[in-house]
């Protein structure tokens, strides 16, 4: 056996373990969300199509009869999974409630390069890594989105589409969302050309012609990060502009 050989076989052995510990802790993640939420809707469809027995009641009554949480997180980014690894490793036991799908980083198209101790990954690997890391320590993951929260008494009432639940703490990491200006082209030249983090992309396009857009009257930080990168055709950002984002005196 070569050494590429060698390679191959070990990249295939650690894929191996990778998926049986990842489809392991998708189960004792299962049994953990089961505990406090109950059955997902569609083990109740099934038990009640076997047993004859009406599906669950309603989400909002089964929450007033549970146990609360003793924290919930909001989101699942990575500042959703970084008090999650908090919480957990102190013993909190938290519920990470986020959509499977979505997110800021998660939504990434290219590749993520500046993101400490990550040479190179997608948005939605990087996630992948912190939600494993998390759920090491016993933290409970709900894929679902949250549609309201009552905050009127402790504890709190979380709803979300298929299940509520009662938390003494919340920590609220919904994180942000780009201002895409909808003009014809830009969902098609997401990561391909149009970027709307000039922290994150700007490295990407030193040496090359390049255009910034802001809805005014917002500061222009995205175009004072924009003039470290050389380019053919750098974007003008007045004295006023300068001071107003941090940037010190008027003269250059």
């Amino acid at each position: 056996m070569d050494l590429d050989d060698l390679k191959a076989e070990v990249y295939r052995r650690e894929s191996s373990l990778e998926e049986k510990e990842a489809a392991m802790m998708s189960k004792k993640n299962k049994r953990r969300r089961d505990k406090i939420l109950g059955a997902s809707p569609a083990q109740d469809g099934e038990a009640g199509e076997a047993g004859g027995s009406e599906p669950r009641s309603n989400p909002a009554a089964q929450a007033s009869s549970a146990a609360p949480v003793k924290l919930a997180v909001i989101g699942g980014g990575p500042a959703g999974a970084t008090a999650a690894i908090y919480a957990a490793r102190a013993g909190l036991r938290p519920l990470v409630v986020a959509p499977p799908i979505g997110g800021q980083l998660m939504s990434k198209g290219v590749s993520v390069e500046n993101y400490p101790g990550i040479f190179e990954a997608s948005g939605g690997d990087i996630i992948k890594l912190m939600k494993r890391q998390a759920m090491r320590f016993s933290a409970t993951f709900e894929d679902e989105e949250v549609v309201s929260v009552d905050l009127s008494s402790r504890p709190f009432v979380v709803t979300t589409n298929s299940s509520a639940f009662r938390a003494q703490t919340l920590v609220v990491a919904t994180g942000a969302d780009s201002r895409w200006l909808g003009v014809p082209g830009e969902e098609d030249l997401k990561g391909g050309g149009v970027s709307s983090c000039a922290t994150c992309d700007g490295f990407l396009y030193s040496g090359k012609a390049h255009r910034h857009l802001r809805p005014p009257p917002s500061p222009p930080p995205f175009a004072l990060a924009l003039l470290a990168f050389p380019t053919p055709n750098p974007p003008r950002v007045p004295p006023a502009s300068r001071r107003q984002a941090g940037g010190g005196g008027g003269r250059r």
